[in-house]
């Protein structure tokens, strides 16, 4: 299991070793496709949770998803990694989004029955997710940091050379 904690040294050369030839086979649409999913992911995420996962009403929503998907089948991991992704409450569900706070602390209580509910668990996302190699910045502003194994040979693409945002070190 590959874990980069915060050595984005590491990290960069890894990325780039392993999906330098993912990003040479890449359509230009596709590329601008992920390079627009990375500016705003909200839109696609948000129509992939409202149709739970499928295709919808939306002939070019369903055009940019199918773009994403094509890029991502042309790529797996080669190795078991570990991720980090900043969220906040509502993963957890509704009721964990008005009570995990209080103020601008972390409501120790509500973050205890969320461990004890959650650690070990799955969780389904019907979007698709944004996450980091590294323990990086970017978490700051958000009140839950989620860890992820992420199995080798899932489709799973190092996005970070085509990003809008470079620097992430997003997979």
């Amino acid at each position: 299991m590959i874990n980069f904690r915060i050595d984005e040294g590491k990290a960069k050369k890894w990325g780039k070793e392993k999906y330098s030839r993912w990003k040479s086979v890449l359509k230009e649409n596709e590329k601008r496709q992920i390079t627009e999913y990375t500016k705003n992911a909200s839109p696609i995420n948000s129509y992939l949770r409202e149709n739970d996962g499928n295709l919808g009403p939306n002939p070019e929503m369903d055009k940019k998803i199918e773009l994403m998907d094509k890029a991502l089948k042309k790529t797996k991991l080669h190795d078991s990694i570990t991720v980090y992704r900043g969220t906040d409450g509502i993963i957890f569900g509704e009721e964990f989004q008005t009570t995990l706070m209080n103020g601008n602390k972390v409501n120790e209580e509500v973050a205890m029955k969320i461990r004890e509910q959650f650690e070990g668990t799955v969780l389904l996302e019907r979007g698709y997710l944004s996450t980091s190699i590294v323990l990086g910045i970017q978490f700051l502003a958000r009140n839950v940091l989620i860890e992820l194994k992420v199995p080798k040979g899932d489709n799973a693409g190092y996005v970070d050379p085509i990003s809008y945002f470079p620097g992430q070190l997003e997979l």
